[in-house]
């Protein structure tokens, strides 16, 4: 499983710049870029602004890629997609209802922590989001 967090702040070193370098190219805080940066689960949006202010992609952020650079023309994806058709898509599938009905209680009596099962709902939650994602990008393609 790919680092985002890793891979920005590498591609933000790579740059020469600081946090508080990059807080000042996008719209969210420090405090979320670091918290980014740490491994934490992010936001489309968040990861839009930051792959735009790092000249990179999401898709490389993500781990779809393993090119840093962007080598398409401007405004759409290697899929053929607009960054408002991936953008929709993102929304749609953050929309997707995927851990409602999680047991905390029948999990804890099985002798987990409650942060454990956090961290694995948060792991989980992001692989399946990434495979929601490409899939619907797939089926729209094939269409």
């Amino acid at each position: 499983m790919v680092d985002i967090g890793k891979r920005a702040k590498a591609l933000r070193e790579a740059a020469g710049l600081s946090r508080q370098d990059l807080e000042a190219k996008v719209s969210f805080s420090a405090k979320t870029l670091e918290n980014v940066e740490r491994g934490a689960n992010t936001t489309i949006e968040v990861l839009i602004q930051l792959a735009a202010a790092l000249g990179t992609t999401v898709a490389y952020l993500i781990g779809e890629s393993d090119e840093p650079t962007p080598s398409r023309s401007a405004g759409s994806s290697k899929s053929g997609f607009s960054i408002e058709e991936i953008i929709a898509v993102a929304d749609e599938v953050s929309s997707y209802p995927f851990f409602a009905d999680i047991d905390y209680e029948q999990a804890m009596k099985m002798g987990m922590k409650e942060a454990d099962i956090e961290d694995v709902i948060r792991k989980t939650y992001a692989d399946v989001w990434k495979l929601m994602f490409r899939r619907r990008l797939e089926e729209l393609q094939a269409k």
